[in-house]
């Protein structure tokens, strides 16, 4: 687990109570912590395509 910085402020989150940065609510969106959230994992795959001089790269998200 990450170290959470001395000066960031903290406030409960509304499903367990728990402790979890101000920051997540006012610049993110979220409204439980981390561990009360429902979303799953992501992964990202880049991809080349293409041949010599047309080549390209893509990233594609994958739920894990």
């Amino acid at each position: 687990m990450s170290k959470i910085p001395q000066n960031m402020k903290m406030i409960p989150c509304i499903s367990c109570g728990e402790d979890m940065p101000e920051l997540r609510v006012t610049m993110y969106g979220y409204k439980v912590c981390v561990n009360c959230s429902n979303a799953k994992p992501k992964k990202a795959l880049n991809v080349q395509f293409g041949e010599g001089d047309h080549t390209f790269n893509e990233t594609i998200i994958l739920d894990d």
